[in-house]
């Protein structure tokens, strides 16, 4: 610090000694320097000064640098300004949640970051500068938002004194020293909290830093305080910050949940990939495993149809923006969200921070408020996938080979001895594969269990006292699937026999060749019996050709055991085998057999496809009738989607040529007319006008719903029909593809159907689609012209 110089001598005074002089003048100079220390140290005021008082000062809360004051971090213009980049809204209000309780449970003032760090992602103003000038004010500006635009401070300070660090001041005092007792500031390093708030050795001002805390504004460094020890002995709701919007946003928000009335509201945090975090053991977990199947459209109607009833008003918040993505949810609810009320939030919004200020209030403010993951136990989410996994996972249970097993206890803590044993340090070491401690399946009925993966893992791996039978139904039947999904799983089996689709007397339109079911005797001692199903989770798939092995195994295990039930999540597959048998047993519809399902399993969700069959189930009487027009036309509908998908279709599962029987019809049909009772079996049949050959009969007609386009050839509703009269309008029919059709065994995708005997045209075939003459599309279609056939009885 520069020396102020003397002032000059007045002409008037004349000194009595040069020693008087110099006495005066030192005096002078120890005044003056003296006086510019003082005012230097941000921590000293006079009692007439408030230059600085006014700096600090906030228009609520007036804070007296008497008080004790926290400063969070390492670095004063953190977060952001030092960083590549930064964590989302959620991790850095978790963040600064933890600090104002540290300055609740010290009794000190909150010195708080005057701006906050924002995603380039979220930031209309640009990106993240990756210049060597990030460190520049205008760098940092750009790419941070500003704590009073996105909180009411004064709201705060109600429950934690707050104050803002964007004061010179502030920045002069926190880089001046580090050091305990310098100018202050005392820097607390690996200093107990209870020395911090008890202890007067500490001064007014106090920085604490990541050394002392796990907490940090830094990028790569967040940890949540609420498990740190030594816990602060206040702790806020995560709905604290939520609720301290700014003003304007409260406002906003206010006038939006005017105008949605009594409405409920969703979150839906979309998008999240596939991660894999190592546990406190070194084993890998997979992080939301389910979450984008847990938040698709059909998925979100299932889960919240318990809580949020038909036709209310539903507010969705969501991180997707595909347009429509939401839509299929209109068919139960009146939806809305921000978009929609763009002239009260365009002049407000400068970010996507801002916008999620508001959508908040919003949720925080509906009836029903459905999250996406459970920040609390009795919070109602769309996921079970955890928000972090590795906290959910319970201590693992080690199985040695050969010697046995070490049970831990439920508190979650090893015993020393297991913990020092030569097996425990040889599984970490080696990542042998650690399964976790899980509750056991769900029990629907007496001996039939519904699971996932783990479950059946778990019992196939440890044993147990209850399961004899599990049915596996998993887009691979093979073992290896379990030793895929937990690397280096071990299960023994032995194979009893393989059944495929060419040695069952099903009329499937699956290939020939594709497994039906593999049975094999698995798991410990090969004392269970398990049969996989190889069936995937797509609407596509057809789930109906393997409804009965897989109802015939669950009556027969029953009977001589208990079955466990499982798919990949217990949700979708495993779901829907388990509701048809109790359709089949209990003579249930799909609605009513569902609804009991989930008095036992709340989670279970066929997909939409497997719903549909499951209807079909039920109007063809609780069975797969292969002769009744339902399955037709439901068979058809799987070959259109193989060979759109590329596949061959065999000729063996086509129809069969109705004229190569001729005689045995006609030889049927005088035994008809002889006998009068059985004249209501007369059934149509259709000729060649030229030749009079027989290329048709009735139940090779694929019918349709006249005018519904390409909605009449999908399979009909419980409420819809199959069977109705001729109409005018139509001027062809539509028949499953038959065994004389020669273009259409050739491959093509579409051309002339020939008569196999005089080779005159009849009609067209297009696996693609054929429009009809009443204007419905069917698909794929096999036409045959009225005009160019003849209709007889037979």
């Amino acid at each position: 610090m520069a020396i102020p110089k003397p002032h000059p001598k007045s002409k008037s005074a004349k000194p009595r000694s040069s020693f008087l002089i110099l006495t005066a003048s030192i005096a002078c100079i120890a005044v003056l320097y003296l006086a510019s220390s003082l005012l230097s140290t941000p921590w000293f005021s006079f009692s007439t000064s408030s230059n600085l008082q006014n700096l600090l000062n906030r228009p609520m809360n007036r804070h007296t640098l008497q008080e004790k004051y926290l400063y969070w971090g390492s670095k004063i213009d953190c977060p952001g300004k030092h960083c590549d980049s930064c964590e989302g809204l959620g991790h850095q209000e978790s963040s600064l949640r933890c600090a104002l309780e540290e300055a609740l449970f010290l009794g000190r003032t909150f010195v708080m970051p005057s701006r906050m760090c924002i995603n380039p992602i979220h930031n209309k103003k640009g990106i993240l500068h990756q210049s060597g000038d990030v460190v520049s004010e205008e760098g940092w500006i750009s790419n941070s938002c500003a704590m009073e635009s996105l909180y009411d401070l004064d709201l705060i300070s109600v429950t934690v004194p707050v104050i803002l660090d964007n004061s010179k001041i502030w920045h002069r005092v926190l880089s001046t020293s580090m050091k305990l007792g310098s100018r202050g500031i005392a820097h607390a390093q690996g200093v107990s909290r209870a020395d911090l708030k008890e202890n007067a050795l500490y001064s007014n001002l106090l920085l604490i830093n990541r050394t002392a805390s796990p907490l940090s504004w830094l990028s790569f460094r967040f940890m949540e305080c609420k498990d740190r020890n030594n816990r602060s002995s206040i702790m806020l709701p995560y709905s604290f910050l939520p609720s301290m919007a700014a003003k304007k946003f409260r406002d906003a928000a206010e006038q939006i949940k005017a105008l949605l009335g009594d409405y409920d509201a969703i979150h839906v945090r979309r998008g999240d990939k596939l991660k894999t975090r190592k546990d406190r053991f070194g084993v890998e977990r997979t992080l939301h495993p389910h979450l984008d199947r847990d938040t698709r459209p059909e998925f979100i109607l299932c889960r919240i149809s318990k809580w949020v009833p038909h036709g209310r008003t539903l507010f969705i918040a969501s991180n997707e923006r595909t347009p429509g993505f939401f839509s299929p949810l209109a068919v139960r609810y009146k939806l809305a969200s921000s978009a929609n009320y763009s002239s009260i939030l365009e002049p407000l919004i400068e970010n996507n921070y801002h916008l999620f200020m508001v959508e908040r209030l919003i949720m925080m403010g509906a009836k029903t408020f459905i999250r996406t993951y459970k920040e609390d136990d009795k919070d109602l989410s769309l996921t079970n996938d955890p928000k972090k996994n590795t906290k959910i996972w319970k201590i693992p249970i080690f199985r040695r080979q050969l010697a046995g097993i070490f049970p831990f206890p439920a508190s979650g803590t090893i015993p020393e001895a297991v913990s020092n044993s030569s097996v425990y340090k040889e599984r970490v070491l080696l990542q042998v594969p650690i399964l976790p401690v899980l509750k056991m399946p769900y029990l629907v009925r007496e001996h039939l269990f519904i699971g996932n993966i783990g479950d059946s893992a778990q019992i196939l791996h440890n044993g147990s006292d209850d399961i004899t039978h599990i049915l596996s139904v998993l887009s691979s039947a093979s073992i290896s699937f379990f030793f895929e999904w937990r690397n280096g799983l071990s299960i023994p089996t032995k194979e009893i026999r393989k059944v495929y689709v060419r040695d069952s007397k099903s009329e499937s339109p699956l290939s020939a060749d594709k497994l039906l079911f593999s049975l094999e005797y698995a798991g410990k001692d090969l004392k269970f019996v398990r049969m996989a199903v190889p069936l995937r989770d797509m609407e596509s798939e057809d789930l109906l050709d393997y409804l009965d092995i897989c109802l015939e195994f669950i009556e027969n295990s029953r009977k001589e055991g208990s079955v466990l039930v499982h798919c990949f999540a217990g949700v979708s597959r495993s779901a829907a085998i388990v509701t048809a048998y109790l359709m089949k047993s209990e003579r249930l519809s799909v609605d009513d057999a569902i609804e009991s399902l989930r008095q036992s399993c709340d989670s279970v969700c066929p997909n939409e496809g497997f719903l549909e069959q499951l209807k079909m189930f039920e109007e063809m009487g609780f069975k797969v009738d292969y002769e009744s027009p339902i399955y037709k036309r439901f068979r058809l509908k799987v070959l259109g989607d193989l060979f759109n998908r590329g596949e061959k279709i065999d000729i063996s599962k086509f129809g069969p040529d109705p004229g190569s029987h001729a005689e045995k019809l006609s030889s049927d049909a005088e035994k008809i007319v002889d006998n009068k009772e059985a004249l209501p079996k007369l059934n149509n049949a259709y000729r060649c006008k030229k030749c009079r050959r027989l290329v048709a009969l009735k139940e090779n007609v694929v019918e349709h719903v006249p005018g519904e386009g390409d909605m009449s050839f999908e399979w009909r509703k419980r409420s819809g029909t199959f069977s109705r009269s001729e109409d005018d309008e139509c001027s062809s029919i539509f028949v499953e593809p038959l065994r004389w059709m020669k273009a259409v065994e050739e491959g093509g995708m579409e051309g002339k159907l020939l008569c196999s005997h005089c080779e005159a045209r009849l009609g067209y075939f297009n696996w693609s689609g054929i429009q009809c003459s009443c204007g419905s599309w069917i698909s794929p279609a096999f036409q045959l012209h009225k005009s160019r056939v003849d209709i007889s009885i037979v």
